[in-house]
């Protein structure tokens, strides 16, 4: 996989988007990384990352996870509640046969 920085009309950053890795780089992406010092949003020039002017967003948008993100959270939280049981149970089982006195 490869990441390409995708931006909009304006030449302003939208998302960094991953690709296979034979797949050509779209028309509206880079894969030149943003500069992170830039102190406004980074804009595209077509060559290189520019201040835009536009200052970042200082609270994004932070959405409630859906129906099926809660259930594979529980899953996993399930899972890893599993994992444990069985690593204690491990230890509590000692092995039998191989030795007689």
């Amino acid at each position: 996989m490869k990441l390409a920085y995708q931006y909009d009309t304006d030449g302003l950053l939208v998302a960094a988007v991953y690709l296979e890795n034979q797949d050509q780089i779209p028309a509206n992406c880079t894969a030149v990384v943003p500069n992170i010092n830039l102190k406004t949003k980074p804009k595209w020039d077509g060559k290189t990352w520019i201040e835009s002017g536009q200052v970042y967003a200082i609270t994004p948008e932070v959405k409630a996870p859906n129906s099926s993100q809660q259930m594979i959270a529980k899953l996993g939280a399930d899972v890893a509640q599993m994992q444990q049981m069985i690593t204690k149970l491990a230890t509590m089982i000692k092995p039998q046969g191989g030795q007689h006195n």
